[in-house]
């Protein structure tokens, strides 16, 4: 599935983000099919068509150091859990953005 995605809602969203246990700061950007997260000394991409499922977790145990974490589920590889920097309407505006792409999301 392609995303076309006009230049105005281009962007970039500050993030924590965590896959494997290693938890850090970074910048995501949804570029053509994929998720690219940038941290200081990791990156990682991940195509869209790989993840199967989304959600909004605000469990205690799922929260990346106190806030609400957008999991994602993939075909392969482990979850990956995205905390936003910017507040959770850029979380909720970034799960809009992947559902639009693939899974849908839901919050718990």
């Amino acid at each position: 599935m392609r995303i076309e995605t006009p230049k105005s809602k281009k962007r970039s969203y500050a993030v924590l983000w965590s896959v494997d246990g290693a938890t850090g700061p970074g910048r995501l950007e949804v570029v053509h099919e994929t998720l690219e997260l940038h941290g200081r000394d990791r990156r990682l991409s991940i195509p869209l068509a790989e993840l199967t499922g989304a959600l909004i977790a605000r469990n205690n145990g799922d929260r990346l150091r106190g806030l609400p974490a957008l999991v994602l589920t993939r075909r392969t590889g482990p979850q990956l859990r995205i905390a936003s920097l910017e507040g959770a309407g850029a979380l909720h505006e970034l799960a809009a953005r992947l559902g639009e792409a693939g899974p849908p999301y839901t919050a718990v």
